[in-house]
């Protein structure tokens, strides 16, 4: 029979349990649940078992407390209160704390003030989900799990784990979080798991969680693939505008867009400026000496070539076209978005690239700015002259610009 007991007519007498752990643990959750059980007294109200929870609840300022009349001798009920007693399984701890996010769940029912919006009535002593504290978090309390992630670790071996993998979990055979990596896996490489002995479990385990990480990394690699293409599509879009926006001929220039072969058929001298961007690759080096022939065939004294290309390299282009011309400077183009490309051979990461600039005989252009950056191709989209005028080249005569390569310089 319970009864209700002034707590200071308790006495505790002499305990063999001296460490009472962390009381206001325990406070807490009776505050929010309630004494579930109540403590044990004798017929002279000295105290059999339950001081710590009797301790909790004088902290929480109780002045009574619900009490069984125990015809035992203390000594023994103490010890069979503390270590006979059998606690709760993992699954049942879980199927404790599916039952409180359910609850918690039905509480939307609930007006502000308790009363029922439709039927029902509140339980006293359960718990509130305070604001901003998650409902996993309150029911992994509520069954005596150290967090809302064991729990949902748990929970997820009751829900897709074999009936062996779950007596593993209860039994303390498998932890609750390689439990968990296991519950992931067919049926029957769960059970193939656990029947290979504990280190072969173990190995699996390991096996399940670094395909995860790899899957993982998969896709956060393909999303990022994906992003780039957006930003390339988007790159290439405004500059097909740009380039539709750009005449051929105008009052201050006229542009001639070809290959090598059109530029042999061009007069001797007449072409102030040559843009290109041939192939990085080592087996494209060839093209560099007939670019030099070319170049140093159809420009006027004092024009220029300018030539984007890798760094890898680089020294043999420069030979290459000074056999043909003089070396006149290198800019810095800005590779565009903060692209890092990564050089691997080198172990570099990049993020410009040169472009090289040759003259036929000394140089008779306009000043050069530097660094450029994307601006200097995609931003043409009045007249050609703005190309110039972001590289810091700004004509002050007509000029005639040939861009040897595949597309536009837009």
């Amino acid at each position: 029979m319970i009864s209700e007991l002034p707590i200071a007519r308790i006495s505790i007498g002499l305990r063999h349990r001296r460490d009472l752990g962390d009381v206001a643990v325990l406070a807490d959750s009776i505050r929010d649940l309630g004494l579930l059980q109540p403590i044990g007294i004798d017929a002279d109200n000295r105290l059999i078992f339950g001081h710590r929870r009797l301790e909790a609840c004088r902290s929480l300022g109780w002045t009574s407390i619900p009490v069984r009349v125990i015809d035992a001798p203390a000594l023994l009920a103490e010890h069979d209160e503390n270590e006979i007693r059998k606690d709760f399984t993992h699954s049942e701890r879980v199927a404790i704390g599916k039952e409180v996010e359910a609850f918690l769940g039905d509480r939307r029912k609930f007006n502000a003030d308790g009363g029922p919006r439709h039927t029902g009535t509140i339980q006293e002593n359960f718990p509130e989900s305070k604001a901003g504290q998650q409902t996993r978090d309150v029911a992994a309390k509520v069954a005596g799990f150290g967090n809302g992630k064991t729990y949902q670790q748990a929970k997820q071996v009751v829900e897709k784990g074999t009936p062996e993998l779950v007596q593993a979990m209860d039994t303390g055979d498998v932890f609750i979080s390689a439990a968990a990596t296991l519950a992931t896996l067919p049926p029957q490489e769960q059970t193939s798991a656990l029947s290979s002995g504990r280190e072969a479990t173990l190995e699996r385990v390991r096996q399940a969680r670094e395909a995860k990480a790899a899957e993982v990394v998969s896709l956060a690699n393909r999303i990022k693939r994906e992003r780039k293409d957006v930003s390339r599509a988007a790159r290439e879009s405004e500059a097909a505008l740009a380039a539709e926006s750009v005449p051929a001929i105008s009052d201050r220039y006229r542009i001639i867009h070809g290959g090598c072969e059109q530029a042999l058929s061009l007069d001797a001298g007449s072409v102030d400026w040559i843009v290109t961007d041939p192939p990085y690759p080592k087996e494209h080096l060839p093209l560099f000496d007939a670019l030099g022939e070319i170049a140093a065939h159809v420009l006027r004294p004092g024009g220029a070539l300018l030539v984007m290309v890798g760094q890898f390299h680089l020294p043999e282009i420069i030979r290459k076209l000074e056999m043909h011309l003089s070396y006149h400077w290198t800019m810095a183009y800005l590779t565009p978005g903060g692209q890092s490309p990564q050089i691997f051979p080198r172990r570099v990461n990049t993020f410009w690239k040169p472009v090289i600039c040759f003259a036929k005989g000394e140089y008779a252009g306009p000043w050069i700015g530097e660094p450029t950056g994307a601006k200097a191709i995609i931003s043409c989209r009045e007249d050609w002259g703005s190309v110039w005028e972001h590289l810091g080249l700004v004509p002050l005569r007509r000029e005639i610009a040939m861009w040897i390569g595949r597309q536009h310089p837009a």
